[in-house]
């Protein structure tokens, strides 16, 4: 069975709770990168959602473990409004798989 985790501020990532993630609150980018690394190498673990706001110090970071793990990373943004992270990201994977900049 394939699991779900939820990375970021407490109050951010509780609603994930109703669909069967396993919350973890993580309060700075610092605290990001052990996180990281112990998820990485659960391979049951195949969706990590990080809050844009604990990401956004940490992409260099990010884009390494997506690297080194067969999980999806995606960026999500917070209640208070989106940093564009996320649709950077999207954009980036879309032109990356078609070549083009299909969202321009």
């Amino acid at each position: 069975m394939f699991k779900i985790a939820a990375v970021g501020e407490e109050d951010l990532i509780m609603g994930f709770r109703g669909i069967g993630a396993e919350l973890i609150n993580v309060d700075s980018s610092k605290e990001l990168d052990d996180v990281l690394e112990r998820l990485v190498s659960d391979t049951t673990i195949s969706l990590i959602m990080i809050t844009e706001t604990i990401a956004k110090d940490c992409m260099e970071k990010i884009t390494n473990f997506r690297d080194r793990s067969s999980a999806i990373i995606l960026l999500i943004p917070a209640h208070t409004g989106s940093l564009n992270l996320s649709l950077k990201e999207i954009q980036f994977d879309v032109e990356k798989a078609a070549g083009i900049d299909l969202l321009k």
